[in-house]
């Protein structure tokens, strides 16, 4: 991509270094789910068949294919409690506009992904020993 943004937008070159920072904050943000839902699968069978419909509202509930701005803003409090809004913002920022992340939305960006990610580390850690026995 690389390449691209130096023929296309030479602008995003300057603050593509935010870019690892926020995609390992969305690794952290995806693991910190991933383990908690892991194991609520292995007490709960039937949980794939729920999440399938609850990540697809999720999906549309997060401005991917609209911009937050398209949103009235009364309600667009709604769309902050999505914590994928805040990442897509993240990206939307250095990859689209070219500009340096706000810096509230990166201190919540990474106190939510380290929150998550503790918080499905531990439930793991704690049900383990658990997991034999139910699979």
């Amino acid at each position: 991509m690389v390449p691209v943004f130096i023929i296309f937008k030479v602008q995003v070159i300057t603050v593509l270094f935010f870019l690892p920072l926020i995609l390992s904050l969305h690794l952290l943000f995806t693991i910190g789910i991933g383990l908690g839902l892991a194991c609520l699968n292995v007490f709960f069978r039937d949980l794939p068949h729920l999440l399938s419909i609850l990540l697809i509202f999720w999906f549309w509930m997060t401005p991917i294919f609209y911009s937050i701005e398209m949103i009235p803003k009364s309600y667009s409090w709604i769309c902050n409690l999505n914590p994928m809004a805040i990442y897509i913002r993240l990206y939307q920022s250095v990859l689209f506009k070219a500009e340096i992340p706000n810096i509230d939305l990166l201190l919540n960006a990474i106190y939510i992904s380290l929150g998550l990610f503790l918080a499905g580390y531990i439930v793991f850690i704690k049900l383990e020993n658990y997991f034999v026995k139910r699979v």
